[in-house]
């Protein structure tokens, strides 16, 4: 049940003052005043990244391309030399960056090296996992000590049987105490990131939302609430299942059963994402962003390009071009709602606890 006085928190990626240098400050004024022109060429670097450590991945999720099985992309692990190369390269412009994309960062070993090195060089980190490994006391230190930002677990439900239904695969009892470990590190050495129980809400687990952001809190978490998204793999009308009960929880029109989805709100030949981040795919190709996940419109490729070369060049030009032409005509676009927060993430939306 939604209720309208209780916040449940927020899922944004908070920057540290110190973090924001003169160059980057200068850089995302170069970003800004792009973007409000609309002008293809910024002269600048992207004042957010997206870096995906891998696109393998230990669950079995339904409606995601890696989970389903629908991923035509091969599997790769981003090589930690190549990794440095990119900070290397944007560190001086850079202020966040997200490791993840379609696959469970934390199955490629170099992880922790990889949050400590772009965060030595004050980029702030994000990482969203499944929470898999945390139930190792081992990787809890290393992820206390690596210095991480923040950090987003897929917490869809309260019991193993709610949670399963849609992390499949992934063991709910190992993962939560995972959690309690983290927690207690946490308290003991005074230090770590931001951790998020990020609940995506679907039919089977909406009645467990406000027990999970009681426990949330209890672990010393901040809640979020997301709502499901059926764009990333074939559309099935089946899938409809998944969608909550309650229309607030949905980012699709409640009367409209049938694929392709229809989103409550219109699409805008706009789009800021293509004036301030891009993607950097585990086997180094780059994209425009995570929505891009089959790699629809490459944009150059890492370390052939540097990322300067890629971030103002010929197909990055092409794209801004188009994004507030023809935003339709771009087949990760057509159905992106990401630039729609209130249909996303839903941090404004409260609940209303038992």
């Amino acid at each position: 049940m939604i209720h309208p006085d209780e916040p449940i928190g927020n899922n944004e990626l908070q920057i540290d003052f110190e973090n924001i240098t003169a160059s980057r400050r200068r850089n995302k004024d170069l970003l800004t005043r792009a973007y409000a022109t609309h002008e293809l060429v910024t002269g600048g670097m992207p004042n957010h990244i997206w870096v995906e450590p891998t696109n393998a991945c230990n669950a079995k999720c339904p409606l995601c391309p890696t989970g389903a099985g629908e991923s035509a992309r091969p599997k790769a692990m981003l090589e930690l030399q190549r990794f440095k190369g990119i900070v290397d390269e944007i560190y001086p412009y850079t202020e966040s960056m997200n490791l993840w994309n379609i696959g469970e960062p934390f199955l490629n070993s170099s992880i922790f090296d990889m949050i400590r090195y772009a965060e030595d060089r004050r980029i702030a980190t994000r990482v969203s996992t499944n929470g898999f490994v945390f139930y190792n006391t081992a990787n809890v230190e290393r992820l206390i000590t690596s210095g991480l930002s923040n950090l987003v677990v897929s917490m869809d439900g309260t019991t193993a049987e709610v949670f399963n239904k849609y992390r499949v695969g992934v063991d709910f009892d190992k993962v939560y105490r995972g959690l309690e470990l983290l927690h207690e590190a946490q308290q003991d050495f005074r230090a770590g990131p931001t951790v998020v129980w990020q609940f995506i809400a679907m039919r089977h687990n909406q009645h467990q939302i406000p027990q999970a952001r009681v426990l949330a809190e209890q672990l010393g978490m901040v809640f979020s609430l997301k709502s499901v998204n059926l764009d990333m793999v074939a559309q099935d009308p089946t899938n409809v299942a998944f969608l909550p009960a309650e229309n607030l929880l949905r980012r699709y029109e409640t009367d409209h059963q049938q694929s392709p989805w229809k989103l409550k709100s219109e699409r805008q030949n706009d789009c800021g994402v293509l004036w301030r981040s891009m993607m950097i795919n585990a086997d180094g190709v780059a994209v425009p962003c995570c929505y891009d996940y089959e790699v629809d419109l490459e944009i150059g490729r890492v370390p052939d390009q540097t990322i300067r070369d890629i971030w103002d060049g010929d197909a990055m030009q092409t794209l801004r071009r188009r994004i507030i032409t023809e935003r339709d005509q771009l087949p990760p676009c057509a159905k992106c709602s990401v630039d729609d927060r209130t249909i996303i993430f839903l941090d404004e939306i409260p609940v209303k606890r038992k």
